[in-house]
């Protein structure tokens, strides 16, 4: 998004941080200083020792700044780094601060949503640690930049960090509220207990997100066996796909995870962020008898009201292979194969989880049983309110055949199942029952590609097709898509890498 300085007021003599945003932010947005300024005003109105002051903000040659407190330290991202896996009292502290800052700015209606490690940092005084919460509007800001042009392609921008959204700020949801900061600070204990996210093994922005709503979380203690129960209960109530479900405000996570803290406080020190050490690695708590309720089912993604330009342009790039996290982090020029439909990728993602799963199980297998820790019983199961079924929530009986229209290139021959179909106003006909796969071929010329197309109650998905062109030239958009959105390349400064 920018740089950060290390600036002196002229006027106190005081050391602070100026961070000065991209100009291509203000470029993208009209009013965005404006709009900034008062996200800033917002930020800048919560009373909270975890967050980090703001004290000004405005624009120098076309781009908007802000002026924050000085603080010394590293933020989380750096320490997971360093350690991997962080003692699960650490994680009870840090987390409980930022739960404490949270509660702070939910308080004055801001939400933050781009809770990540990135933006937790943790402080250091002495022997003495505090967890401080940054950029406070930035993410709403990146929000508004999508919503308001649902032809802008510069998704890994505009999101955030992918891994750390809620279900609903992955569709792109107008109704976000206070509760999707609670998601995100479930994955980052997640990542702090774990040494990584629940999705981090998929490859792509698409999958990723496409997991987040449909796909269930491995159990935290797959990965970090020792977590008692009780802390992974305060993780996976986080991490419901319903926000009704998880905590109904930071304060009241902040208070479960109070009771799990050793000395009942979160102050956090120095030697809280020690390594883990081997022995505490061997231990095997009990298991948390049930991580949660089955994932609701899947949003529509096309065709619905209630999926914004944001998802719709994140599935589009998952098409085009634009969004690859091999191409982003390691530039080796790999991309998705042009095309692939949306059931290609679901499929992956269940495989890869599934495998996963299995080989973190018959890991777990291996370490030998040793001492339980004491303070963790197994938690009694109890009756979930989601397992109720309810006349409203009996599922309608499903069609029994899709019939729905595929755009193609002009120009192109096409042949489903292997068979020739014809073509009528750039148009083919798909028809076949509920979740059936159709193989589609795209001739033309001496070039040709093959694309699968699920068909679903909403219609065939993907419902456009392209067909790529020769070696280092882009291919041309397909019948309806803004030409401007196919072509328009990523600004200079801009990162395009997701956390």
């Amino acid at each position: 998004m920018g740089v950060v300085y290390e600036v002196i007021d002229q006027q106190t003599n005081q050391k602070k941080a100026l961070k000065l945003l991209a100009s291509s932010a203000a470029e993208d947005i009209p009013d965005v200083v404006a709009r900034f300024e008062r996200e800033v005003q917002a930020a800048s109105s919560i009373q909270s020792e975890n967050i980090v002051r703001v004290f000004d903000a405005g624009t120098d040659s076309g781009s908007p700044f802000m002026v924050m407190e000085l603080v010394h330290g590293r933020d989380l991202h750096q320490w997971c780094k360093q350690l991997k896996q962080l003692r699960p009292e650490a994680v009870i502290r840090v987390a409980g601060q930022v739960c404490e800052g949270l509660a702070a700015a939910h308080a004055v209606g801001v939400i933050h949503r781009d809770i990540k490690p990135g933006n937790v940092y943790l402080s250091e005084y002495e022997d003495t640690v505090v967890a401080k919460l940054l950029d406070f509007g930035i993410a709403k800001l990146k929000m508004d930049q999508v919503q308001g042009d649902p032809g802008l392609t510069k998704t890994g921008n505009m999101l955030g960090s992918p891994h750390y959204m809620s279900p609903e700020q992955a569709q792109g949801l107008k109704t976000i509220d206070h509760r999707t900061d609670i998601w995100s600070l479930g994955v980052v204990m997640y990542k702090m207990l774990t040494g990584r996210t629940p999705f981090a093994d998929l490859d792509s922005m698409g999958q990723v997100i496409i997991a987040i709503w449909s796909m269930p979380i491995p159990p935290v203690q797959d990965l970090a066996p020792w977590v008692t129960p009780e802390l992974a209960a305060v993780v996976h109530k986080a991490l419901q796909k319903k926000p009704g479900d998880r905590f109904a405000s930071a304060a009241e996570m902040a208070a479960e995870l109070r009771k799990l803290s050793r000395d009942g406080s979160f102050q956090l020190r120095l030697s809280h962020l020690e390594p883990l050490s081997e022995q505490a690695r061997t231990v095997v708590a009990p298991r948390l008898p049930d991580a949660g309720p089955e994932p609701a089912e899947p949003p529509r993604l096309i065709g619905d009201e209630r999926t914004s330009g944001t998802m719709q342009a994140a599935i589009e790039n998952t098409h085009a292979g634009e969004m690859t996290v091999a191409s982003a982090r390691k530039k080796a020029g790999i991309s998705l194969w042009i095309g692939g439909s949306l059931a290609v990728v679901a499929a992956v993602s269940v495989v890869l989880g599934a495998i996963r799963v299995n080989r973190v199980r018959s890991e777990r297998s291996e370490i030998p049983p040793t001492a339980l820790a004491a303070s963790a019983p197994i938690l009694p199961s109890a009756p979930s309110a989601a397992n109720v079924v309810t006349s409203a929530e009996v599922e309608r009986p499903k069609p029994a055949e899709i019939r729905g229209k595929v755009i193609v290139p002009a120009g192109v021959t096409a042949r489903l199942d292997g068979e020739e179909i014809p073509i009528r106003n750039n148009t083919i006909e798909v028809v076949g029952p509920p979740g059936s796969i159709k193989t589609i071929l795209l001739v033309a010329g001496k070039r040709e590609s093959k694309h699968q197309v699920i068909l679903t109650e909403q219609g065939p998905t993907p419902s456009a097709l392209v067909l790529p062109g020769p070696p280092g030239k882009k291919p041309p958009p397909a019948p309806g898509t803004s030409t401007a959105t196919a072509t328009k390349p990523p600004k200079p400064g801009v990162d395009r890498q997701f956390d």
